[in-house]
């Protein structure tokens, strides 16, 4: 007999079990790639003039030869954060009927709720690919309504500046399945409104220098801005804490932060729905 299988379960547990095959296969969690050329001073290299002027600041990044990237091509971390989140604000609005709904208050949505993200990143060199789950445990959902934002983003990072823990640059990230927004009031009235999934543009910098003999700390800031046409994300969070001394299969931390979040769709007719949220976490993280 064959039992159904639990999408939202797998996806919770994917962090979870990377961290398990990590620890599995600790002997390949370190690859030197320090013969091969780095792409980015390899692209800095084919303009002269640019290639002179940037390496007279940050001398060897415009150099294939002498990267200024970590000597490991493959790296990683898995995540996982309770987000204790508030809905600052939240308004739906139909311009057709003159309709405009307040979440909180005409659709009692609770002000305050949990998210359980996970996490996991891959990195080669200085490019690297994300999947980030959030299970909504009850936030942004109320007694006449249901606010139902997508729970799988995908996301890439592409490094500018990798060198002795620190690593910047863009990023690009995209939530599936389309998100819509539902509410049913008391007084009869019902509205619902969908959008396309939403894809961002952003910038990070993290810093997790290596600390072998002690702890050290561990710092992440990212940015992101809409750049489709379909559902419209600006989200800024902050990160820091404390991070364990090396060891030879990764290292962990923990850390505290701060993420604040605004939302709008709306559809062909004109609906549309606001939502603004904030929230401070704790997250465990296991670099590899």
């Amino acid at each position: 007999m064959l039992l159904p299988i639990n999408k939202h379960k797998i996806l919770t547990l994917t962090p979870l079990i990377i961290l398990l095959l990590i620890c599995l296969n600790a002997p390949v969690q370190a690859q030197n790639c320090g013969l091969l050329p780095d792409p980015v001073a390899l692209l800095f290299s084919r303009v002269p003039f640019l290639s002179r002027a940037i390496d007279q600041d940050q001398p060897g990044i415009a150099d294939p030869a002498a990267p200024m990237v970590s000597p490991y091509c493959f790296s990683g971390e898995a995540r996982i954060r309770p987000i204790w989140q508030t809905l600052l604000s939240g308004e739906y609005r139909d311009p057709t009927s003159g309709l405009t709904v307040d979440l909180k208050q005409d659709a009692g949505f609770v002000q305050r709720g949990i998210i359980l993200e996970t996490m996991g990143r891959f990195q080669f060199s200085r490019f690297s690919g994300r999947i980030h789950y959030e299970a909504n445990i009850n936030a942004v959902r109320g007694s006449h309504g249901y606010f139902n934002w997508p729970d799988v983003r995908y996301g890439a990072d592409v490094d500018l500046l990798s060198n002795k823990g620190f690593r910047a640059g863009i990023n690009f990230d995209m939530n599936r399945p389309d998100p819509n927004f539902s509410f049913s009031l008391p007084n009869g009235t019902s509205g619902f409104v969908t959008s396309t999934y939403p894809i961002t543009m952003g910038v990070h910098a993290a810093y997790n220098p290596t600390g072998y003999t002690g702890l050290s700390s561990s710092f992440e800031a990212r940015v992101r801005w809409p750049i489709g046409t379909g559902a419209r994300v600006t989200e800024a969070e902050i990160t820091g804490g404390i991070k364990s001394p090396a060891t030879i299969i990764g290292t962990s931390a923990v850390r505290g932060g701060w993420r604040y979040t605004e939302i709008s769709f709306g559809d062909t007719l004109g609906r549309e729905v606001d939502v603004k949220t904030s929230g401070f976490y704790l997250d465990y993280v296991f670099f590899f």
